[in-house]
């Protein structure tokens, strides 16, 4: 049974830097992901050529996957949150990934439906913002020893 347990929470592992823990910062964490979103949505709305680098797989340079392997984030044990967070990004990341492709080569009009609320994208996005809402909220506080 151990051999099916995943944890998307070791997907990126970073060195630690000896710097003192530092709490969890949610608020940097949801900008970057909001600002991912708006470079997608330009591009797929047209406002933008630029087109959006959207990694499939954790890369490791988010704030999210930075604080969870750092010395901050190491003792962590809300594998369950953490592990539904990471699922929640992977899931946006792959949306995000494929609103672009739709957009830049295959229907901009299904690129354009998967961007509007309920479309797949817009809930992808959602969710991870749900579960960094709540992963903020917890770890934010954890950090701190308020909890």
């Amino acid at each position: 049974m151990f051999n099916q347990l995943h944890s998307y929470a070791n997907a990126a592992p970073q060195p630690f830097n000896g710097v003192a823990p530092q709490p969890f910062n949610g608020i940097v964490a949801m900008q970057e992901h909001l600002d991912q979103c708006k470079q997608v949505e330009d591009f797929v709305n047209g406002t933008s050529i630029s087109l959006p680098n959207v990694p499939t797989a954790c890369d490791g340079h988010c704030t999210l996957a930075k604080w969870l392997h750092s010395e901050s984030g190491k003792d962590c044990k809300d594998v369950n949150l953490v592990n539904s967070l990471c699922k929640s990004c992977t899931e946006f990341r792959e949306a995000a990934s494929y609103v672009v492709f739709l957009a830049h080569a295959v229907d901009m009009k299904l690129a354009k439906e998967a961007v509007q609320p309920g479309g797949s994208y817009s809930n992808a996005s959602e969710e991870f913002q749900q579960n960094l809402v709540e992963f903020n909220l917890r770890h934010s506080a954890w950090a701190e020893g308020l909890v």
